[in-house]
């Protein structure tokens, strides 16, 4: 083959080495509506000629992502590379919006996010150069203790701690907007239980209640108990309600 002033059995041929992927926050943590950022792609001419100026490295197979308004989709002309030469794409990398997600009832929102690397030459696309990522996004705040009483009998108060946590570094709670507020909701069986609207006394108040952290309010004729988070979420709040089983043995 000739291309040029060169001669070779095999014409070039772009591979991606890789690249690498990051949240808006540098947290690890994927959520909905929030900026993933890829920087760092790297590709190889394993072919036996010199890949000319031209050649154009963008993003494909988009799922649940977008791009963000006013950043570019692409990057046009990488520029000549060697055989068995390694280059890496300049400029400043790719920005992609995380789409926002419907609200996931009774269970934790968790989904997949992927991209595909793609260098082309006008217009032909290196099928080597095509490499998948696939990302896990998801809602930071989790449930990480869950302690109901073991034993009641009827018409006997009990008590129930739920602790919650914010494992990244994005801000959650009343303070930061309608988009990062924070709130649990206890539904109770149509039969037997009851949750009481307010602590019965004092003594039984637990710290991050008396701090402020949470108000929570009785919904539903005591069938719902919803817990709202103030201020900032940025490590374990531990909740505290009462509630009063209510069952008859006649």
């Amino acid at each position: 083959m000739i291309h040029g002033n060169e001669k070779g059995i095999d014409r070039y041929n772009v591979v991606v080495h890789g690249f690498n992927v990051n949240d808006g926050n540098q947290d690890g943590i994927y959520e909905p509506n929030t900026l993933l950022h890829v920087t760092h792609m790297k590709y190889f001419n394993e072919g036996g000629m010199t890949l000319p100026s031209g050649s154009v490295a963008s993003f494909v197979n988009l799922k649940d992502l977008s791009t963000r308004k006013g950043a570019s989709s692409q990057q046009n002309d990488l520029g000549p590379l060697k055989p068995n030469e390694e280059g890496l794409v300049p400029g400043d990398g790719f920005t992609f919006q995380i789409k926002d997600a419907p609200i996931s009832i009774d269970k934790p929102y968790v989904s997949d996010v992927s991209l595909t690397s793609m260098v082309s030459l006008i217009g032909r696309n290196f099928l080597d150069s095509n490499v998948t990522s696939t990302i896990r996004t998801m809602y930071p705040v989790r449930i990480t203790n869950y302690r109901p009483p073991e034993l009641l009998g009827p018409n006997e108060k009990g008590l129930m701690y739920v602790a919650v946590k914010n494992i990244s570094k994005a801000p959650y709670g009343s303070k930061h907007g309608a988009n990062n507020q924070c709130s649990l909701k206890v539904m109770f069986p149509s039969k037997f239980i009851i949750a009481l609207p307010q602590h019965t006394s004092d003594a039984e108040i637990g710290e991050d209640y008396k701090l402020g952290k949470y108000t929570f309010q009785t919904v539903k004729s005591g069938k719902q108990c919803v817990v709202e988070i103030k201020g900032t979420l940025n490590k374990t709040i531990l909740f505290d309600f009462y509630f009063v089983w209510t069952v008859n043995f006649d």
